[in-house]
């Protein structure tokens, strides 16, 4: 039952009916956390990266962020969700979080070019934080100076004397 769920889901999925997905990898989700003796990992990993792709789809970033999170206890070496889940830390400003992640996926595949292609995004988007705030810095003390005057001169050393002898 739960693989039909994740099957329709994947039909949804495919047509773009990402809310219907969603409800059906939820489903397929529902059925398995039921099954007492046999939880089907595979499967709950497989309906709960889905349903991050629906989310990345749906740019809700949060979500996929507790979807992947969901798979990683599953799976702690999960490179898809390492990937979708740094993906979504990005778009939210979480760099520190992204490149961790991406780290992860290129530890457990040196080779994962979308990895590495990831790993040049995060690092892009650092250096247009990290230029973004010194030029707001240079704005605000600049129009702090410029209302006082020049800052103050920074004093030079005062001369030693060495005294000859």
């Amino acid at each position: 039952l739960a693989r039909k769920y994740k099957e329709k889901g994947n039909i949804y999925f495919k047509k773009g009916k990402f809310n219907e997905a969603l409800v059906k990898y939820e489903e397929a989700i529902a059925v398995l956390d039921a099954q007492i003796l046999n939880p089907a990992d595979e499967l709950k990993i497989s309906c709960f990266l889905n349903m991050a792709a629906v989310k990345i789809k749906l740019e809700h970033w949060e979500d996929v962020i507790n979807h992947c999170d969901a798979v990683l206890k599953l799976d702690e070496k999960n490179i898809k969700a390492f990937l979708r889940r740094s993906q979504s830390a990005m778009k939210l400003g979480r760099l520190s979080a992204a490149s961790d992640d991406a780290d992860s996926a290129l530890e457990l595949d040196p080779n994962c070019q979308d990895a590495v292609r990831l790993r040049r995004d995060i690092e892009l988007a650092a250096r247009a934080s990290r230029q973004q705030s010194a030029d707001q810095q240079k704005k605000v003390f600049g129009s702090f100076w410029s209302d006082r005057g020049a800052p103050p001169a920074t004093h030079a050393r005062p001369p030693t004397h060495d005294s000859e002898e």
